[in-house]
Parts: structure tokens; sequence; C-alpha cells
């Protein structure tokens, strides 16, 4: 059986074997005729006394829990003293070393105390001085508010929702997730001192007890000039990497959501020829548009609350997988290009025969699913998509029509796409130029149609109409409203209405 001893070291209380307690009273009688010759010696062995009882009461669960001499020999090793064997040292060198050493940092830590999720909170409620719970309770309200949306008409095609789960929220819970990646766990007492902004080291409690006679104040002084300045550079850098990285994750959610446009823009891609699989598009390309952010905010964070990277450094995980994912987009986008090496281009003229001095242009197509939505590139195609709600995709080529005076009415259809290579597209181009039929007085378009089983390759369609001055076309416009088109007026669309020239990249789906 060993003998235990019962003491009080500092504050707290603790129960010592026989073997722990003479090693502690051995260290505590050196520390003594080290520090003999200050006026203060009893004060400043005091605080180092409390710094070995806060090490140990983090070590030790109850007050029945033994300390050994292998803790007792941890405390004194955390506490960076120098040798007390070496009473060679002169009181000025102590002090100038106590000086260098001391120079500790808050640093910010996940804290295990008081934690609901990954201890974030707890950690910035302890970096700050703050009641966590306040944080809490501010965390939930910005994000129960961003799961709210309040819609915002700006025009005939924009819509602006302020809030909502694919902004505010999303970024808040990115966040949070972030922090907790970023963050390391307060496991060690000196950790724990640390988070807190407390003192890790006797050295420090040596020097904050008396300044010692002889001290070079230009040194101090061109040492904190120097710190100030970078420092400075420091935070500059943090801020920048901070607000460009969040600013981004926040942004392209927002973009995506608030207005009323596909987002899922990998759908106009399910209907390409891709090889090799679009799912590998879809994660490549998010991983290259978001892991850039994501290393910003990651950098950004450590230099900001100068956290220490522990084991390995994530931010150059980042930078390695971003690196990879482009290399294999870049190689997987040049492989899926094959398919659109050859351009194809036709053209067909056709008399047309007019019964009247009135035609009626109207497209010859249903477009009735739950989601229909209108695209138009720099006036050169116009591509109807529709969705339904299966996993089924398919998109409808409309023509763009040109309306000039003439006096031999007649039509020129043309067909331009992509494929393999020239031939094969010159090819399919001739196959598609017959997509306008004449029936009396109305004109009827067929629009090409495109699904996974028969590919889109890029097909553009335009139709040019040459009519006298006194015939008159009318085109099939909104809510299936007729409408009159002047000669000489520039390109439109049938069937949405469009009458201006389009400029630009539009989307909507109001129609």
């Amino acid at each position: 059986m060993k003998n235990v001893i019962k003491v009080s070291i500092g504050r707290w209380a603790f129960t010592l074997n026989e073997e722990a307690y003479i090693l502690l009273g051995n260290f505590l009688d050196r520390l003594k005729a080290y520090y003999e010759k200050e006026a203060d010696t009893d004060k400043r062995v005091q605080e180092i006394e409390n710094l070995i009882g806060e090490y140990l009461s983090d070590c030790v669960k109850s007050i029945d829990q033994v300390v050994d001499e292998k803790q007792i020999q941890q405390a004194i090793e955390s506490l960076d003293l120098p040798d007390f064997g070496q009473q060679a040292a002169s009181t000025d060198g102590s002090a100038a070393e106590s000086d260098n050493y001391g120079r500790s940092q808050k640093r910010l830590y996940r804290s295990a105390e008081r934690k609901v999720l990954g201890g974030v909170f707890s950690g910035l409620g302890e970096y700050f001085g703050i009641d966590p719970v306040g944080l809490r309770l501010l965390y939930v309200v910005f994000v129960v508010i961003g799961m709210f949306s309040f819609r915002v008409n700006m025009g005939d095609h924009i819509h602006f929702r302020l809030f909502g789960i694919g902004g505010i929220t999303s970024f808040l819970l990115l966040m949070y997730l972030v922090m907790w990646i970023v963050m390391p766990l307060a496991r060690t007492p000196q950790e724990k001192r640390a988070m807190r902004g407390g003192r890790t080291s006797a050295r420090r409690v040596v020097h904050d007890l008396g300044t010692q006679p002889g001290r070079n104040y230009r040194e101090d002084r061109n040492f904190t000039l120097g710190s100030f300045l970078l420092n400075s550079i420091r935070v500059f850098v943090g801020v920048v990497l901070i607000l460009v990285g969040a600013s981004g994750l926040l942004a392209l959610p927002m973009l995506l959501y608030f207005w009323d446009m596909p987002a899922d823009w990998f759908g106009y891609l399910e209907l390409l020829p891709l090889r090799p699989g679009l799912l590998w598009f879809k994660v490549l390309t998010l991983i290259a548009v978001f892991v850039p952010l994501l290393l910003f905010l990651y950098e950004g964070i450590v230099l900001l609350l100068k956290l220490r990277v522990r084991k390995f450094n994530l931010g150059a995980i980042f930078l390695v997988v971003w690196i990879l994912s482009l290399f294999i987009l870049a190689f997987s986008g040049l492989l899926a290009s094959r398919s659109f090496w050859g351009e194809g281009k036709y053209q067909s003229t056709e008399a047309l025969d007019l019964p009247s001095d009135t035609l009626y242009l109207e497209i010859d197509a249903e477009f009735s699913s739950p989601e229909q939505f209108v695209c138009a590139y720099e006036d050169e195609f116009f591509v109807y998509c529709s969705k339904s709600s299966s996993d089924d995709k398919f998109l409808y080529i409309i023509p763009q029509v040109r309306l000039s005076s003439g006096d031999t009415p007649k039509m020129t259809q043309g067909v331009s796409l992509r494929a393999k290579n020239n031939i094969i597209a010159q090819i399919k181009a001739e196959d598609c130029v017959d997509f306008v039929k004449q029936e009396g007085n109305k004109i009827k378009v067929s629009p090409l149609y495109f699904d996974k089983d028969k590919p889109w390759t890029f097909e553009q369609m335009s139709l040019h109409l040459f009519l006298p001055e006194n015939a008159v076309l009318y085109v099939q416009g909104k809510k299936g409203k007729w409408q009159e088109i002047r000669h000489n007026r520039g390109s439109f669309y049938p069937f949405v209405g469009y009458t201006d020239d389009i400029e630009g990249f539009i989307i909507s789906n109001s129609f």
C-alpha cells in the first residue's frame, strides 16, 4: 500500500501519493532558492503554485483521484521554467529571458465545456469573454429569418427574393461548418488557458510581477513597431481573404436562387452527347468554383485569428484538390468537345404563294409542362426549355424570324449545328432544313425537338421572309394573342412575343 497525502495547491485541493508530494516539495524549495534575492519571492512562488494547481485541476476529475509523480512532472514541465540547478544565471538575464518567453497570445479554440454541437460558440465566448448563449440565439434568429423569402418584382422577367434558404441560411450553415473545421478543439490545459487569454508560462508570471533594471527600452520599442507592422499586414490580408471567400460563397447561392431562373443549369448539359458522364462535370465544376472560395475563407481565418494548424494543413489540401479538379475538368472538357469539332450550315429558299395580303405565322407545337423557360442569346438562337415533374428533360428550338420587303414572296430556311466533323455536321444540317410548311394563309413552323434519346448538338434555326410592302404578317405572341409585325424591323421570335432584337442573355419562365 502507498501512502497518500491531501494537500492544497493554489486554490485547489488534491490527493497526492508520497512520491508526487516529495517531487512537488523539492520543486517548490528550489523555486524559493532561485528567487530568494527578490523582494517578492513569496508572491512569485505563490503565482507559480497557482499555475500548477490550475494545470492539475484540468487533469483530475475529483478530489479523491490520486495524483502521481508523472502528472506533477508534466505540470512542472508545462510551466516552461529555467533549470533551477544553474544558479549562475544573473537576475537581469533571467528577467530578459522571461520577457522573451512571456509573449503569449490568446488563441481561438473550440471549447468542450458548455458545447452544444461542435463547441464553436463556446470557443468564441471564451475568446471574447462573452456568454455563448447570446451568440447561439443571434445565430438561430438569423438562420430562421433566412428560411423565409420575400418576393419583390423588378420588371417583367426578373423577380427578386429577399433572404431565402439559398442565401443567408445556407451561408450561415456553411460558415459554422467551416469554423468547426478550422478551429481546433482545446484539449490540453495549456490550450484551455490560451483560449481564455490566461498565463500559459510561469516565466510570464515572473516577468509580470517585477520589471528588472537595465531593460533596453529602445529594443522593446523597435520590437513593438515591427510587431505592429507585421500584425497590420497579417490582419489586412486575413480580412481581404475572408471578405473574398465569404462574399463569393454568399453570392453564388444568391444568384442561383434569388432570381427566377433555372438553377439546374446542368439540365441543358444532360441533353448534350457528353463523354464522360455529366456527373463528373457537375462534381468537378462545383469543386473548381467553391474550393477556391473555401480556401480564401480558411486561410483568412487562420491568418486573422492566428490559429495553429495541426498535423495537416487544410489549406494545402484545398489547393491540391482544386488543382487536380481543374486538370481533370480540362481533360474531360477536351474529350467532351470532340463531339462538336465540326460545323455544318445549310440554307434553302422556297417561293411563297399568297392567297391574300394577310399571313399568319404560328408554332406547330404545344408547350404544356409545369416549368417552362425561354432563353435567348445574342440574337442568334432561341431555346425553349421545358422540364416536366419527372427526371425527363427536353428542348424545343424555335427559329429566329426576320421580315424584309421584296417584290417576290419567298422564304429562306437556315440551320446550323455542330458534330464530330464538318462532313457529318453538313449532312445533319441538310436533313433539318424542312421545318416550315405553308397551308393557305398560314405559315406553320415546326420546332426541333431534343431529349436524351435525341441529343442536342447546338442546333440553331433561322427563317427569313420576303413579302411585298402591302402584305401584313401576324405572329402569335404572349398568351396566344396575335400581333402585327412590320417590315424591316429586325429579328424576332414567334410564340413568346418578342418584338425587339435580343441583346445579351435573357432567361425567363413568365410565359
